[in-house]
């Protein structure tokens, strides 16, 4: 009989921390996409721009609007991709 040595096998993942990772990844991915999305979409579809962020980025404009931090961040953003 052969032992085996348990800390050298691998233990995957369970599913509850890869969904956390992909929630995480997700809204990173989300907070982040706003202003190459719309410069995307402003380029080839500009009747869906308005849509696009009243809809899909709704609570990133609230958020926009109503807390300086964020106003900050996204100004910030803007300048860096000049747009």
């Amino acid at each position: 009989m052969s032992d085996q040595n348990d800390s050298t096998e691998s233990k995957p993942i369970d599913y509850l921390t890869r969904s956390l990772i992909f929630s995480f990844l997700a809204l990173v991915i989300y907070i982040l996409s706003p202003l190459p999305v719309l410069m995307v979409v402003e380029l080839y579809l500009p009747e869906m721009a308005g849509a696009v962020e009243e809809g899909f980025y709704a609570p990133i404009v609230y958020c926009y609007d109503n807390f300086e931090w964020v106003t900050a961040f996204y100004d910030w953003q803007f300048e860096l991709l000049s747009w």
